[in-house]
């Protein structure tokens, strides 16, 4: 070994051992560990930079596409003291969350987890799940889509709230609840919309 490759791999070793708690890592290992490789995209990722915008909601941060199809994520912001959507559950998408600022109370089967910030969590795909905001302060996480175009449900999602509005049909009345369901269903959705008013009720959300 050359004495720049030495003296480097030394200097990467002393970081390593510096910081790392090998003992915890190892037990959370296998023996015989394998790396594990997506084999279908190969396709180059181009390198894409995001500036900070003012807070929206949903924003859409990184689109399916972008990911050569592997993610996609959006910034979500709740108000305090604000219901998130009706208990749901999807057939095939699983969602990662990654709470930024407050603490998100995320109901997922029986059990609700408080996840603050700088907390992540997994709602996995087949299990009833939604999150609200039950504090006085504001609320933002990521949410991670893994292997699905979870942003362009979101885009149309978007859209027909819209329609709704323009043509005067309230979001939670029948006819608008039944004009979404069928989009939702198209996506591998079924939406609870009778189990929202209880958890706002017990958590005073709005």
């Amino acid at each position: 070994m050359k004495r720049r490759d030495f003296i480097a791999s030394s200097l990467l070793a002393g970081v390593i051992s510096s910081s790392w708690d090998f003992e915890a890592f190892a037990q959370s290992t296998d023996d015989k560990p394998k790396a594990i490789t997506n084999k279908i995209n190969k396709k180059p990722i181009k390198p894409f930079y995001l500036e900070p915008n003012e807070p929206k909601d949903p924003d859409l941060k990184i689109r399916f596409e972008q990911t050569n199809n592997q993610f996609a994520a959006t910034e979500i912001y709740v108000p305090p003291k604000t219901m998130g959507p009706s208990p749901h559950v999807h057939k095939d998408l699983d969602e990662v969350m990654r709470v930024t600022k407050g603490t998100a109370s995320v109901l997922i089967g029986n059990e609700v987890f408080q996840v603050e910030e700088g907390g992540w969590l997994m709602r996995p795909h087949d299990i009833v799940h939604t999150f609200w905001n039950a504090s006085d302060e504001p609320l933002s996480f990521i949410d991670i889509y893994p292997n699905q175009n979870f942003d362009l449900f979101l885009v149309e999602l978007v859209k027909n709230f819209n329609q709704l509005r323009v043509e005067g049909i309230a979001l939670d009345s029948k006819e608008g609840q039944r004009r979404l369901d069928v989009n939702n269903a198209e996506w591998g959705i079924v939406i609870y919309h009778d189990q929202r008013k209880g958890i706002m009720d017990k958590y005073g959300l709005k």
